[in-house]
């Protein structure tokens, strides 16, 4: 959207020229090649115009797309309030107090981060597993008991009837039982063994998984850092070509310059703005990344 800004602009541009031109001719300060020259660049201006909101259009699509929605009709952004950087933003002071160092981003990730918290617990549940390994040299004492009565009869004989059957034959007991485990070939030794070398891999994964977090948060803020240098340079280029062009313009009105100066300078100053674009959001998408390590919402 903002590039498409910025390419409507170079129509405005060459719509004045166009008209400045026409004007010019009519008077005959100027010839109908010049003219020519300029509807021509006003065409292209407005070509790339076209192709921007079309970029513009799909880039809408592809986003409602992601979200599932059924027609991008009706969807629409709003654009985050970009601050206008100044030089002083750029300082390392502004920069240090803006920016938490990789190490302070990472003490606070370590905490809140949910696959740092799903390895700690797979840790604590490795210790458990070395107890209950280790429980295999402990004597066990178990309490039983059961109680019963039976009823039966032999052919030719006479029995009791069913009832004093099952009140006589009634039965019960309970019982205690100790093991004392003395030797079972080393399967306990091997258990114990076992689980220590899982819970030994098991804080080897946790030390990879905060080694791969503090790997990205460092990534994420030399980005940023980068992000915001390439800002300042955008920024400066901007100012630059904007004053080449200002004065390339009074040049062409004046005819001391050619028309292809006149674009190319104009081209040259539209393209920097371009830049300037994509460096403040790419700025602004790895300041999110920081807050997101950080457990932040991203909020713009």
């Amino acid at each position: 959207m903002e590039i498409s800004e910025v390419a409507h602009r170079q129509i405005d541009i060459d719509s004045m020229q166009v008209e400045r031109l026409q004007a010019f001719v009519r008077n005959g300060k100027a010839s109908e090649s010049e003219l020519s020259q300029q509807r021509a660049t006003l065409a292209n201006s407005r070509l790339l115009a076209t192709q921007a909101d079309n970029n513009t259009r799909l880039a809408i699509l592809t986003l409602t797309q992601l979200l599932e929605l059924p027609t991008p009709d009706g969807f629409s952004v709003v654009r985050p309030d970009l601050p206008v950087m100044s030089a002083s933003d750029f300082s390392s002071a502004a920069i240090a107090a803006n920016i938490p160092s990789p190490e302070v981003i990472y003490a606070e990730a370590l905490g809140i981060k949910p696959e740092i918290a799903a390895q700690q617990l797979k840790l604590k549940g490795t210790e458990h597993s070395i107890k209950i390994a280790r429980a295999g040299y402990y004597p066990t004492l178990s309490l039983s008991g059961g109680m019963g009565t039976n009823y039966y009869t032999t052919s030719g004989f006479k029995s009791d009837n069913f009832s004093t059957q099952l009140r006589n034959n009634f039965s019960q007991y309970i019982g205690l039982n100790l093991n004392i485990p003395i030797f079972n070939r080393f399967q306990t030794r091997n258990s114990i063994r076992t689980a220590k070398i899982q819970r030994e891999n098991q804080q080897l994964q946790l030390d990879n998984t905060k080694k791969t977090l503090y790997q990205e948060i460092q990534k994420v803020y030399y980005n940023t850092l980068n992000a915001l240098s390439k800002e300042q340079s955008s920024l400066e280029a901007v100012k630059n070509t904007q004053t080449a062009f200002n004065l390339m313009q009074a040049k062409y009105e004046n005819g001391k310059a050619t028309i292809t100066e006149f674009n190319e300078s104009k081209n040259t100053y539209l393209k920097s703005e371009s830049e300037l674009v994509q460096a403040r959001y790419e700025n602004l998408y790895q300041h999110a990344l920081l807050e997101f390590y950080r457990g932040k919402d991203l909020t713009f």
